[in-house]
């Protein structure tokens, strides 16, 4: 765990519920596994921990948040809100595993306030840099991202990737397992693939199909969620793709095409109350910049249709700007009329893995470029 910058070490006893004063605001190291233990109101044990106390308007003796983390071998984050000057809501955890005891479960799906939403992202986001922050050293980047599809995911994609050695992201709904285009995969292989291929998996949706309320809302991106955890336990999933839906666009969220679309919609604030990151369609972000800082709604670049000359030139705009480029493709719709051929698929994961051996160009994972940074 970081602990560079602790504002101060917490004293041993210290019951949490007095932390209610906007001069107790800051960061504080529990040290010791003596001191972890010796805290009165507080989630769990831990070796150590970082407190954060964070003031604010809400509460009338100044705070608002207090934030646990725990260093063990399975990291946890807890947040608790305080009510009023006096009560704080129940610890719950946030940051994308299941409670302490097994039973709670941290995905959220209150929507009454956009500020809630947001300070839970925060907390997941952190986990997150933590985890996935790396360094280019100074050169672009390319992260391959594959919507479903998994039948010639296994077929033609995945052998190139191995030949290759690069990683890969894949949007995966909970409830389409059985669609043909996933035919031939099961899940205990799909989840394998997590440790044999440095694949990762981001949710997508449990059926892939529109929400048009917030009922259905939380079924499509909370229980989505839930379901593909347990369905792939390899995985650590962070993210959410956005699946691409007719109708009412899960009511109004309109695919992320701008950082509004977060924040004012029921669907986008149960995206970000969930998840660390997500896709978009926000202008002028096919090419993003590499400087640590996870920012929702990027788009990506669709190579589904495109010519092999037009996807290098993709890459070869990230290595000259040193940026950052997520190329996306639905690979069931791969030797389709109109879409690309094998042979393309085969020259793009080429001419990507040629670039890295050359030394021009990183290859990342979807969840490291997300927070990549030069």
């Amino acid at each position: 765990m970081e602990t560079k910058n602790i504002g101060q070490v917490m004293a041993e006893g210290t019951d949490m519920d007095t932390l209610r004063n906007a001069d107790n605001s800051g960061l504080y190291y529990v040290p010791t596994i003596a001191v972890a233990e010796s805290l009165i109101n507080y989630p769990q044990p831990a070796r150590s921990a970082v407190v954060e106390v964070l003031s604010g308007a809400a509460g009338s003796a100044g705070v608002t948040q207090l934030v646990y983390e725990r260093d063990v071998d399975d990291p946890a984050v807890w947040r608790r809100t305080m009510v009023t000057a006096a009560r704080w809501t129940p610890w719950e955890r946030v940051d994308g595993a299941s409670g302490g005891d097994g039973e709670e479960n941290s995905t959220s799906t209150t929507t009454d306030r956009p500020e809630t939403a947001a300070l839970r992202n925060e907390i997941l986001v952190q986990d997150f840099t933590r985890r996935y922050n790396v360094s280019t050293g100074g050169k672009g980047a390319v992260a391959f991202r594959f919507d479903h599809g998994l039948t010639n995911f296994k077929e033609i994609v995945l052998p190139l990737l191995r030949q290759h050695q690069l990683p890969a992201g894949i949007a995966m709904n909970s409830r389409t397992w059985a669609n043909p285009n996933n035919a031939g995969v099961t899940q205990t292989e799909a989840n394998a693939w997590v440790t044999t291929d440095r694949i990762e998996y981001w949710a997508h949706g449990a059926t892939h199909k529109d929400a048009a309320n917030e009922e259905q809302l939380v079924d499509e991106i909370v229980r989505g969620l839930e379901e593909l955890r347990a369905q792939l336990p390899a995985a650590t999933i962070d993210g959410f793709m956005i699946p691409g839906v007719g109708g009412t666009g899960y009511n109004g969220f309109n695919a992320g095409r701008n950082l509004k679309s977060f924040s004012a919609t029921v669907a986008g604030q149960l995206i970000l109350a969930n998840h660390a990151v997500s896709s978009g369609y926000r202008p002028g972000t096919v090419q993003r910049q590499l400087d640590g800082v996870v920012r929702q709604g990027l788009s990506h670049y669709s190579w589904e249709k495109a010519t092999l000359a037009g996807v290098k030139d993709q890459v070869d705009a990230a290595i000259k700007g040193k940026t950052g480029l997520v190329l996306m493709m639905h690979p069931q719709n791969i030797g389709k009329t109109g879409f690309v051929s094998p042979a393309v698929v085969e020259g793009v994961i080429a001419y990507v893995a040629a670039k890295c051996d050359a030394g021009e160009l990183v290859a990342l994972s979807p969840y490291q470029l997300s927070a990549a940074r030069l």
